[in-house]
Formats: structure tokens, sequence, C-alpha cells
């Protein structure tokens, strides 16, 4: 039996406020035009009434399964996360199972008899600038994930959010957004099993988990972009199904034993540029920087090099628009520390070339599929997440900014740095 089921539906729209309260009286979709065979299910999705322009406008048209018709909707590069695949299973053989109404549109995941997600709770809502899914949850849930978090490992079933949004979290205080993202939760129900939901999404988001009026436990996603694109795993128990969710998303690397090493040095260095991971020249550019450092007659001569953080971090506030005088008059970088005697070489200092040109040059951004809709506002969307920094770029890189190659949108990929980084 197959342990995971995958989900691809996308979303888009355009521009216009509205309180979450206004998001309950939105249409939904329906479907139509439905196409089933062994491995797949595709189909259309329309509008089902008057749109609601809660945060951007809704989109009348979306494909069940994949992508929008026109693929202009941002997805996350599969350079970045390549996608898993389905081989020679078939739905027949799954130990999952998708069943859907068609309007307004939703759809379960069952295990057996039992309910695993039920989109029914509220109509989906696809916008330019927010997305919006709610399942329902049985009573008194075993969740867990959501990371990054510092809350209990149990997640409160309350009135609790998780914001994805890295950033840097100096302290790790809880109820906030911290230095990484994992958009995957999983439900442990005892002797049936566990199961869990990974969303492949890596814009901002909030993820609510609380009760209706009436009592009934929810989860609720709450998107600034992207789409849809969900994985359905499960196992006999909580370590079965994280095996499920290390085939889709892979493994981490072995790591030496010496390199769990405690030292650490000041590294707040002032005005700092950030590679792009997008440029196309940029795995010449790491490399080199590579063998740079490692270089024991020019370089270094360092054993290893400890990637510090998730995110690209900026002490500078939020329109930051002078980071050589902001540095200056917050001591950026610090004074360095005395050499110490017991160096076992000198380390020497860079040389004039391994400086940045100060040419100014302009990236023009090259229109392909799957990197976003045109018009969105990428620095202050209608919706507003939960981001502990308060705005999108406070102390991180503007979300305005466009990266080379594809031309994918900052605002789109931030919570990807870490990961590009690391590939």
């Amino acid at each position: 039996m197959l342990g995971s089921l995958l989900l691809l539906a996308p979303l888009a729209g355009a521009a216009v406020i509205g309180s979450r309260a206004d998001t309950q009286q939105c249409p939904g979709y329906k479907a139509s035009n439905v196409q089933e065979n062994d491995r797949s299910l595709t189909a259309d999705l329309t509008l089902a009434g008057k749109p609601c322009n809660t945060y951007g406008t809704d989109l009348h048209n979306l494909k069940l399964l994949i992508y929008d018709a026109e693929e202009r909707v941002y997805q996350v590069p599969e350079k970045v996360t390549p996608r898993v695949d389905s081989g020679d299973g078939s739905s027949k053989d799954s130990a999952l199972k998708f069943e859907y109404e068609e309007e307004p549109f939703s759809f379960t995941v069952k295990r057996d008899d039992e309910v695993l997600f039920d989109s029914s709770a509220e109509n989906l809502i696809f916008q330019s600038q927010y997305l919006k899914l709610r399942t329902w949850l049985p009573e008194n849930p075993y969740l867990y994930g959501l990371g990054e978090h510092t809350d209990p490992l149990r997640l409160s079933t309350t009135n609790y959010t998780r914001t994805f949004w890295n950033r840097d979290a100096y302290g790790t205080s809880a109820n906030s957004n911290l230095y990484g993202t994992h958009p995957v939760y999983y439900d442990h129900r005892g002797e049936s099993g566990t199961h869990g939901v990974f969303l492949l999404n890596s814009n901002g988001m909030d993820v609510f988990i609380d009760k209706t009026a009436d009592g009934k436990q929810y989860l609720e996603y709450n998107a600034l972009g992207g789409i849809f694109d969900f994985y359905f795993f499960t196992g006999s128990n909580p370590k079965e199904a994280s095996i499920e969710y290390s085939k889709i998303v892979g493994l981490p690397a072995m790591q030496s034993y010496w390199t769990f090493g405690t030292g650490l040095g000041a590294v707040w260095p002032g005005v700092t540029a950030y590679p792009d991971w997008f440029h196309p020249d940029i795995q010449d550019y790491w490399n080199s920087e590579f063998s740079t450092f490692f270089n024991a007659e020019t370089g270094v001569d360092i054993d290893g090099l400890w990637i510090d953080m998730n995110e690209a971090s900026n002490f500078c506030p939020d329109p930051c628009t002078d980071p050589e005088r902001y540095s200056s008059e917050n001591n950026l970088p610090p004074a360095p520390p005395p050499v110490r005697s017991s160096s076992p070489r000198p380390l020497p200092g860079f040389p004039a070339d391994f400086q940045p040109s100060s040419a100014s040059r302009s990236q023009k951004r090259i229109v392909k599929a799957k990197v976003g809709l045109e018009g969105r506002d990428l620095l202050n969307p209608p919706y507003k997440i939960r981001n502990e920094a308060g705005s999108l770029s406070n102390k991180t890189i503007n979300t305005g900014i466009v990266h080379a190659g594809e031309g994918y949108a900052e605002y789109d990929t931030h919570n990807l740095y870490g990961t590009s980084e690391s590939i």
C-alpha cells in the first residue's frame, strides 16, 4: 500500500483590502470537466458566485491538481525542491483515498473510512495575494510540527497561530516566527496511526488552529501567494510517517562529529551584500569562495564552514535607505578581538580584487512561467501575516527585489534562502 498522496491546486488574484470576517462570504469554486484515471484526477475550477476580492482579485478559472491555466502564479522552483515521482503507483493501491464535492468545491483525504483532511470547513479562496483553506480536525487533536518554533511539542488547539516568515529571532521567543520554516504538521491518532500534511509553499503564511463558535476544531492556512501543493502521507506511528515525509523533501547530509563544535566569533560585518542564489553564475562563485577559504597556501585554511542561519539578517530597520550611515552610527562591524597567541597560523587579509565592483548594474526581469503575477504589492500586501518583526522587509532583504535568472521575487522566495544556500 502506498503511504502518500499528493494534491496540487493553483491560486491567484489582484488587490482590495478586507477583514478576515469578510472571507466567510466568499463563494468558493465549482468543479467541472473532471478526468480521473489510476494515477491522477484533474478538473477545472470556476468561481461559483460573485467575487469577494478581500485581499486581492479572485481568480475566476483554476485547474485542480497542477496549476493555473496560464502558469503565471508563482510555484516553488523545482531546482530548489525537486518533485517526487509517483512511479508505477496507482490510486487503487494507495493507503489514502481522495474524494471531492463539485459545488462548492471541497475535498477529503481518507484512510479507510477515517477522514484525515476535509476542506469543506470553509470555501476555498484563490486571490492574487491571498490564499485560504480550512480543514476540520477531530476533537482534542494531537498535532505536532509547523516548525520552527519554541512552543510546546504538542501544538495548542485554541487560538493558536504559527507564522511562516524566516527571521533573525534573537532569543527565540515563544509564539513567534523564528529562523526556519517547515509547513508540515503531524496528526497522531493513537492506534489508527499517524498522518502528515505537507504544503509545498514558500510564501509568507499564517496557520491558525482554533475552534468555531459551536466548538468544532479546525486548522486554517492563510498565505500571501503561491499555490496549494499538498502532500499527504501516513504511517502506523510518527516514525513511519516521518520516513514517508523524508521521501518527499529528502534527507539531511550526515555531519562529522567534530563539526558540532562551540567556537563562534563576531559575525556582524556591517554593510553586507548577500549572494543571489538564483543567479545563473552563483554556483561557480560559491565554489570559488569555498576554494579560497579552504586553500592552505592562499586562503584561511579552514577545516569546515558553519552556515549559521536560514534567513538573510539585516540589522538596519526598514526602510533601510542608508546602510553605511547606520553601520557607522551603530559600530558595525565591532572592533575585532585580539589574535590569540596560540593561533597556529596568521590569518591573511583579503586582496583588493576580492572586493565587489562599485559599478551599478540592473537586472531586467525575464518574464517566464511560474514566477508570479504582475501588479502585486511586494512590500505591503493587503493581508498582514503576524510577522514578529513587523513589515515583510524589516530586518531582512527587501521583498520587492527581483532575482537574477528566471525573475523570481524575494516576496515569494524569502523562506527559501537557507535551503538555496545549502544546495
